[in-house]
This record gives structure tokens, sequence and C-alpha cells, in this order.
């Protein structure tokens, strides 16, 4: 084996990706800003099962597109950051997470509250109030500005989201 093939296999990546896809319903959105830096998180409340059964999210927004959309959805519809879930409009999303990992918490009753955090990568559809707002795949529906996924003409009977 030549010194080049040998430090291309080394210089190899090791590591396994493993992505989650599911639909589900999008929570507690959030402008998130640390010491370091600012992002977007939610909770995706998905749906598993033949019973309705559901697993929570917690996400930090991360793909490029998904963080445009995120910022569409605050932009044009500033009642899903309401303390009154009651207010809040219902948003339902396929989506795409990576990086997920177990963890766990204390609630205020003392019960170990489990959940899976993880990194959105992408949106591949999403509803407001029963009404689709964005759908990757679908040529009837605008997407945000600049996105790079679709070629997507305008419905004046549509929502369209606004670039942040």
């Amino acid at each position: 084996m030549s010194n080049t093939q040998n430090q291309t296999q080394s210089n190899a990546s090791t590591h396994y990706d493993l992505i989650v896809q599911g639909c589900g319903f999008l929570n507690r959105l959030r402008e998130v800003e640390s010491k370091k830096s600012k992002y977007y998180a939610a909770t995706l409340s998905a749906n598993r099962g033949d019973q309705g059964e559901r697993t929570s999210f917690e996400v930090r927004i991360v793909g490029s597109d998904a963080k445009k959309l995120f910022a569409g959805l605050l932009d044009q519809f500033p009642a899903v950051l309401d303390k009154d879930f009651k207010k809040r409009p219902s948003v339902f999303c396929a989506f795409s997470v990576g990086d997920i990992q177990p963890k766990s918490y204390t609630d205020k009753d003392g019960k170990e509250v489990l959940y899976i955090d993880g990194r959105l990568l992408r949106f591949l559809f999403i509803n407001v109030n029963g009404k689709p707002w964005y759908s990757k795949n679908n040529p009837n529906l605008l997407p945000v500005e600049g996105l790079s996924s679709s070629t997507a003409k305008a419905d004046d009977e549509q929502p369209v989201a606004k670039a942040a």
C-alpha cells in the first residue's frame, strides 16, 4: 500500500450518522440566548405506534433551511411564543433529527422525565392550524426565499413563509 493511500484511509471518517425521521407537533418554540451564541430550539412531540403514543425530542434547529423556516414561523405567527399555550397555533410537521441521545431531568414533583436530545436538520412539511404552510415537495406552496430545496410556485390561497 502506498503512503498516500494509507494516509487517505487514516483520514477517512470513522463515525456513523443516526438520523430519525418522523412527524409530530412542534411545541415550545423559542430563541435561546447563551453567553456564547443565540439559537433556535423547540420540543417535538413525535407520533409513534398504533395507539398514538408520543416520544419527546428536545431539539436545537441547526439545518440552514430549517433555521429559515423556523424564523419564518416566528415572524408570521408570533403567537407561537405566547406563554398561554391555548393562544398558540397548532404546528404539525415532518422532520429529520440527528445526533440523538437519551437524557432526563427531574420535574417539580420529583419524577424523572425522559426525552431525546438532538439537532433538527430539516423539515419535510409544516402545517399551521391544520393548513399547509410549507412543503418540500408541494409546488403549490412557496418556500422561504433563499431555500435551496425547491423551485416552487406561489399559491395565493396558502400562507407563505418569509425569510428571516
